[in-house]
């Protein structure tokens, strides 16, 4: 469809219609019909059509509900493809109605872009039709009456150097009603134009300018109706793919004021270079913590909103089919951490209130699973890492001892003393003494959810604030080597950014050579309330283990600024990046930012994607899905200021490009356990159009930091019809054991669908 106009009937006329909604489209040079029908007791809305009734048209159509005959007819004009506009309305009072051509007026504007209808009360009862039309650059306005010849009035210019497709309304301002009308400029922003229909000659007042950018289209409200003249102008605007709100308050002196960003934007994208994003499902708990399961299906945790908190809530959730089971829990695990064991079990450390010292295990089972409390741990951690080691065990590091949150104006913790320990568990045996981790006095008050990485070498990197220290994993020793960032703005919580581990490759020098990001974060580390809307930053640092001196360098910016986003390993080798505000930290973050960034690591370049559609600030997530799609979810309610303060139940799930690029490879068979070095094979029919393997180990995220992501590429050692010969990982410190995801990558750059498979 190139462009539609929406109306809904009125329901307060005897009709078989009532409260159908009527769509007209434009599809190239024809226009559609289509009907959405109200239902019968216990049936869907359907949409019926499409039902092609006109030819030789152009531009954007009108359409509306008028006051003519008993029931309301609907009237439509539509700029023809030969010049002028066509005026076509449909009889609601016959049995049988259907679209009549009354013919073609305002020839002399020649070729009508676009334009915007109303019904008027001037004329005397039923009011007369009235229309903005845009040729080229210029706004005309002209009026149907209602006389008995129903003629057209002559254009009159109202504005020249309009684009895009403007709004029209009569508004309750005025004795009479104004009429209001906002248009796209061709320079930059919007204009808007009020009609004096009071004064005795309604002149048009000049043109007021607001907002900025390339703006293609606009709709108008006068809100909040009630008293005569009371309410705000609403406007809605598409600039570029984003949809953003502007307000012009009912107090003088009247001003605009925006752009925000509108609570749902519907992009438009080619899903082959951008992909595509929908909202297929609600989940009945908000996805503040998300972990994939070794079932395909994903936990949700979360505290119980506007209820005690000193219990918990959680689902397993199906993200095929939406369905969802809900689990109790006794505790609250709110900002938790959390890793998988190597038995596919999820290890759930710390939380909130009561669950500050509380360490529990999930289990998955079909399309639910088992929550197992296991007593305390030493003491409480609120904020911790949880990180799976090379031999199966548990590390937890970082948190407070509990309490109501973060400041983050001061950026201190209150009700609670820091945890400068770290701890293991051990699946076998349980929790083992914690240790000393003098790091985390360093980088007070920045050691809430450290950003914790097993390294190839045998070494266990953590970082927090702008330092990066490193743990001997075979002495269990921190070295003397600290390392800075570039920024001086922390990156971890509560100014976070987000961190990623970079693809893990045999075929790198040397192989599997690691090198850390870090991506975005706030602008300042502790703003004063005054600047809470300090903007975020859009750098990026790369922390190369394989070169020396080891070094923190600069890696090429976003192009969107951005505090609390998320990082999402791809099985292309490719990091999406999405969620998170252009301003502020943590939890007064209030500009989502919709739009959505890969990072190329072999490339080491940013591509725009397909923004999303629901903000996503404090509290929200996003992982990888085995289908090779990414879902995020989450933002609460409690730690989101207005206009977000409410509860996002929503799911959204994003199908990247490589999902528009053909067919899948085909795994039709793989072992259920590989061992560490070992040759293995699958059994794949497009085995010959394979050119990369990986194993992608299942996300567990919270807070901007997924603790469990990994991206381990895999040795092709034969491709043969019908079947592949894989090397696995060389040993743990390369790939941890426990579930992983295996795929497949084919040369149009298509994964197949990720494979459990069980490592170590």
């Amino acid at each position: 469809m190139d462009t539609v106009s929406l109306v809904a009937r009125s329901d307060q006329v005897p009709s078989v219609h009532n409260g159908n909604l009527e769509l007209v489209a434009r599809v190239g040079p024809r226009l559609a019909h289509y009907t959405r029908r109200v239902p019968g007791p216990g049936k869907p809305f359907v949409w019926f059509g499409p039902v092609h009734f006109a030819s030789g048209v152009a531009g954007h159509p009108a359409l509306i509900q008028s006051r003519f005959g008993t029931h309301g007819n609907l009237e439509l004009v539509v700029p023809t493809a030969s010049g002028g506009i066509s005026h076509y309305w449909w009889d609601n009072d016959q049995p049988h109605p259907h679209w009549i051509h009354t013919g073609v007026f305002a020839a002399g504007l020649g070729q009508v872009d676009a334009v915007a209808m109303i019904q008027s009360n001037y004329g005397g009862p039923p009011g007369n039709l009235e229309v903005i039309a845009r040729a080229g650059d210029v706004l005309s306005h002209m009026f149907r009456d209602v006389g008995p010849a129903f003629a057209w009035s002559p254009p009159q210019t109202v504005l020249t150097s309009a684009a895009g497709i403007p709004a029209f309304i009569q508004s309750r301002h005025g004795t009479k009603g104004n009429f209001e009308l906002v248009t796209p400029l061709a320079a930059s922003g919007l204009s808007h134009i009020t009609r004096d229909n009071d004064h005795p000659t309604t002149p048009w007042s000049p043109p007021v300018e607001f907002g900025s950018g390339t703006v293609s289209a606009v709709a108008l409200i006068h809100a909040r109706p009630g008293t005569p003249g009371a309410g705000s102008l609403d406007a809605i605007a598409r600039v570029g793919s984003n949809t953003v709100v502007y307000v012009r308050s009912q107090a003088p002196p009247h001003d605009w004021t925006g752009p925000a960003a509108a609570a749902c934007t519907e992009p438009l994208c080619n899903p082959v270079s951008q992909g595509e994003w929908r909202v297929p499902h609600s989940a009945g708990v908000v996805g503040i913590h998300t972990v994939l399961l070794r079932t395909g299906s994903v936990l949700f945790a979360s505290y119980k909103e506007h209820e005690d908190q000193a219990s918990g809530d959680s689902a397993v959730f199906n993200p095929v089919t939406g369905e969802e089971t809900r689990l109790a829990l006794a505790r609250n695990v709110f900002c938790c951490g959390h890793s998988t064991l190597d038995d596919g079990r999820v290890l759930v450390v710390g939380g909130n209130l009561g669950g500050a010292n509380a360490l529990h295990t999930f289990t998955p089972n079909g399309g639910g699973g088992q929550w197992q409390e296991l007593g305390n741990i030493s003491a409480g951690r609120w904020y911790p890492t949880v990180t799976t080691l090379p031999d199966g065990r548990i590390f937890i590091i970082g948190g407070t001892g509990g309490g109501p949150r973060v400041n983050p104006h001061s950026c201190q913790i209150t009700g609670g003393a820091i945890q400068a320990t770290y701890e293991i568990f051990n699946p076998a045996s349980g929790l083992e003494p914690p240790q000393p981790a003098p790091f985390m006095n360093e980088v007070d008050p920045y050691w809430l959810y450290p950003f914790v990485y097993v390294l190839p070498s045998g070494k266990l990197l953590i970082h927090a604030k702008t330092t990066t220290a490193f743990l001997d994993l075979s002495s269990f020793t921190f070295d003397a080597t600290r390392l800075s960032t570039l920024s001086q703005t922390a990156r971890t919580y509560p100014s976070e950014g987000t961190s990623v581990l970079l693809p893990l490759l045999p075929t790198s020098n040397p192989p599997y050579r690691a090198r850390v990001m870090l991506i975005g974060g706030a602008g300042v580390s502790c703003p004063t309330p005054a600047t809470d809307t300090t903007p975020a930053t859009a750098t990026c640092e790369v922390l190369d283990l394989g070169q020396a001196p080891l070094a923190w360098a600069p890696a090429p910016p976003m192009s969107h600024p951005r505090v609390m986003p998320d990082s999402v390993l791809l099985p292309d080798g490719t990091v999406l990046v999405m969620n998170g505000s252009s301003t502020g930290v943590a939890d007064n973050g209030i500009n989502p930012v919709f739009a959505v960034e890969r990072y190329d690591p072999s490339t080491d370049t940013w591509t725009a994607l397909c923004p999303m559609r629901v903000p996503r600030l404090y509290h929200a997530t996003a992982l990888l899905l085995p289908d090779g799609r990414v879902l995020t979810s989450g933002k609460d309610e409690e730690f989101n200021p207005h206009p977000f303060h409410y509860p996002e139940y929503r799911v959204e799930i994003y199908s990247p490009p490589y999902l528009f690029h053909g067919p899948r490879p085909n795994v039709t068979s793989a072992p259920d356990t590989v061992a560490y070095g070992a040759n293995f094979d699958v059994i794949a029919p497009d085995a010959g159009a394979v050119v990369s393997a990986a194993l992608i180990r299942p996300g567990a995220v919270t807070h901007s930091f997924n603790q469990e992501q990994r991206y381990v590429g895999l040795s092709i050692v034969t491709a043969q019809s019908g079947s592949l010969t894989l090397t696995a990982p060389p040993n743990a410190f390369v790939a941890p054991p426990g579930y992983y995801m295996l795929f497949l990558v084919n040369g149009n750059g298509v994964p197949s669908i990720g494979r459990f498979v069980k490592l170590g």
